[in-house]
């Protein structure tokens, strides 16, 4: 098996929820059929690119790709606005772009701390970052850790069971504000997950059900051929 990044971008509602996470293949091919199937989901007519698939709805636009893991990636910049992906391969990369960010970057819709985290390199992975009037300069960081592991499938499963319970409850307050209602949950370990949804003094309330149905939704994505 080899190490994939599959990259979820989409530049409609929801673009702050584009995603790159670590996924296990055989092979290319097989990372290809998984990206052709997740942009099948959402429409059925596709734009092959090298590197994955590419989809449209109504006005809006998205894409799944795929990047074999090698020794020396270290992250990856997102820019969902245009779907596209630049890959950090050493810290002065790294900190040549999240520079870039902080001095050019829109960061009014952050918070104090973040855009501390931002200035300082020390919290920023996952963080979104608006590029201004210009979108081809949004960027959204997210950066691998050496020999991290994916969420076992019963971490997945207990996570997702918590969440059906509070859609069941109509209840809003059980997720963590780092993960922006859906998607960082996908790079964290089994105990991290458990512990987040088992300390609501941790989290952070948002509105409505359909939070709740996102994140259960991309839970379970992100178990073994989408079952």
């Amino acid at each position: 098996m080899k190490k994939f990044i599959i990259i979820d971008t989409f530049n409609g509602e929801g673009y702050s929820d584009s995603t790159a996470v670590i996924k296990e293949f055989e092979d290319n091919q097989e990372a290809r059929d998984h990206c052709q199937e997740q942009a099948l989901i959402n429409s059925s007519e596709l734009t092959e690119y090298d590197d994955g698939f590419g989809y449209e709805m109504d006005d809006d636009a998205g894409a799944f790709k795929f990047v074999e893991l090698t020794e020396d990636i270290i992250g990856v910049r997102l820019n969902p606005c245009i779907n596209e992906y630049d890959l950090i391969k050493s810290e002065r990369e790294l900190d040549d772009m999240r520079e870039f960010a902080y001095e050019h970057g829109d960061l009014d819709s952050l918070e104090e701390d973040e855009v501390e985290g931002l200035r300082t390199g020390e919290s920023f992975d996952g963080l979104y970052i608006h590029g201004g009037k210009a979108c081809d300069g949004d960027a959204v960081f997210f950066l691998f850790d050496e020999g991290e592991e994916e969420p076992t499938v019963e971490a997945i499963a207990e996570a997702a069971q918590k969440l059906i319970e509070a859609i069941i409850d109509n209840q809003s307050s059980l997720w963590n504000p780092d993960l922006e209602c859906t998607t960082e949950c996908i790079i964290m370990h089994e105990s991290e997950i458990v512990e987040d949804l088992d300390n609501p003094e941790d989290v952070t309330e948002y509105s409505g059900i359909n939070k709740e149905m996102e994140a259960l939704e991309k839970l379970l994505k992100l178990l073994p051929n989408n079952e």
